[in-house]
């Protein structure tokens, strides 16, 4: 680059390279330009290879009117949670203008759906492989185990692109896809640097209310009021009465100071760990830490019969004691939601959450009846309420929080008919049991659905929204 005696020179070189200009840090002897430059997953991934592969797709003509127009009505029929955006619908003339968020909701949740049986197969196969990676690379805590299957996944993905499409189609940014378990090895799950965060922050900038002159002052000057506002000292007289008012989650006991001691995240790794522990024994159910609910319950007298099968799971929670069904509290609250850290989860209880009270767990048994004890699989279902229960565990009293659950059944033919990692179960659930009470630490993530009709049967896609987890 700093051969070149022309600027026209140095921009061809950029092109064919993806070097755009000469920096005097590769002077510096300890300077590794390949791993001192941090790969942003968020233009690599999203607005890099999802965008392209879209364009290529359009460009190549891979879809016709008809197909566009089938992907918008089932863009249109996929149920997402309240707190995910939904596309625009006219994904052909609109997808020039998606912004990060939403090539990354399309990569994750909608394309598989949506691109089945429209794009040709060996397509949608290498397609499906980049959509695997991002689901490996997109979670917030990620096992170098992981880190692996996602290196490998790229590369295959890679190499599929190049048969399918033409080498002119792999550009430096695919490359730079191979760099990605370096840079997450060197700075952690894509969740700590990618820059969603700083896009959320320039949206924030850019709706701030100014005059158009001394711009950069009155951004500053809006800045340092809040941090005033944050900080001063209000009146505690009135404190008990409003503060959980004015708690940021609007939920009863928020910590508004973070904890930060060692001990502090053990609790929350182990809390967040038993949504994938198997075999159950030996899982500490008392850590509710990341559980939040609302100030608003019903208070109500529990079933009998509800009570009996809440005190086969209690034994199974607590194997080394006896329960007894007059250790029991007659009386639960229930709520229409709850928060596991900074994910809102909905329920049929409360119509407006329904979409984000679709859940995933392992927790029943292939029958739906009984309590998955020794393995992992996780099953689909929809949360008709959650509630908080008193229990006598020897000389203990304990409470916890549950989720009251309807299981769907599995398609037979679950997760071959889209492959990995969407899943298919019919459209009704298995009968009551001990399974429908689950402590909600076991709860794994939600999902997106979409209903879909075969062999003259109504059934749901499933597929899974990436958990978010909180160290």
């Amino acid at each position: 680059m700093s051969q070149c005696k022309t600027k026209a020179g140095q921009n061809l070189l950029g092109q064919n390279s993806g070097i755009s200009h000469y920096t005097v840090l590769l002077e510096l002897e300890y300077f590794d330009v390949i791993r001192f430059c941090t790969i942003d997953p968020m233009h690599n991934l999203f607005l890099g290879t999802s965008k392209k592969m879209f364009k290529v797709w359009t460009d190549l003509k891979l879809f016709s009117k008809s197909q566009l127009k089938e992907i918008e009505e089932r863009i249109n029929s996929v149920e997402v949670p309240c707190d995910i955006g939904r596309l625009p619908m006219r994904i052909s003339s609109n997808s020039g203008s998606y912004t990060a968020e939403q090539w990354k909701n399309w990569t994750l949740i909608y394309s598989i759906l949506c691109l089945k049986g429209v794009l040709p197969e060996e397509h949608f196969r290498c397609w499906q492989t980049f959509v695997l990676v991002c689901k490996y690379l997109c979670q917030s805590v990620i096992s170098k185990t992981d880190l692996e299957i996602a290196d490998g996944l790229i590369l295959k993905f890679c190499k599929s692109v190049e048969t399918l499409y033409g080498k002119h189609v792999i550009m430096p940014n695919m490359h730079l896809h191979n760099h990605l378990k370096e840079v997450i090895l060197d700075h952690g799950p894509v969740t700590s640097f990618w820059c969603f965060s700083f896009e959320r922050f320039n949206g924030i900038l850019g709706s701030t209310t100014t005059n158009k002159r001394s711009v950069e002052l009155q951004l500053m000057r809006q800045f340092l009021i809040s941090r005033q506002l944050k900080d001063m000292d209000l009146p505690e007289q009135y404190q008990d009465d409003f503060l959980h008012l004015c708690s940021p989650t609007g939920m009863v006991n928020a910590d508004v100071k973070e904890d930060v001691s060692p001990l502090s995240w053990s609790v929350k790794h182990e809390f967040n760990n038993v949504a994938t522990k198997a075999p159950l024994h030996g899982i500490n159910w008392r850590n509710d830490s990341g559980v939040t609910v609302p100030s608003n319950y019903k208070l109500v007298h529990f079933d009998e019969d509800d009570a009996a099968l809440l005190r086969d799971v209690y034994q199974i929670m607590y194997p080394e004691s006896e329960i007894e069904m007059g250790s029991l509290g007659e009386s639960i609250r229930k709520f229409g939601s709850l928060n596991i850290w900074s994910t809102t989860f909905g329920s049929k209880m409360q119509p407006r959450g329904i979409r984000s009270g679709k859940i995933l767990a392992s927790w029943p048994t292939d029958n739906g009846k009984d309590v998955l004890q020794e393995t992992f699989c996780l099953s689909a279902g929809t949360v008709q309420y959650y509630f908080r229960h008193s229990v006598k565990v020897g000389d203990e009293h304990l409470t916890h929080h549950f989720a009251c659950v309807k299981w769907y059944l599995p398609h037979r033919e679950s997760t071959s008919l889209y492959g990995n990692p969407v899943r298919v179960c019919e459209n009704r659930f298995y009968p009551g049991g001990p399974s429908s009470f689950m402590p909600v630490q076991r709860i794994f993530s939600r999902f997106a659905s979409a209903e879909l009709e075969l062999e003259g049967q109504k059934h749901i896609a499933v597929v899974p929204v990436i958990r978010n987890v909180h160290l």
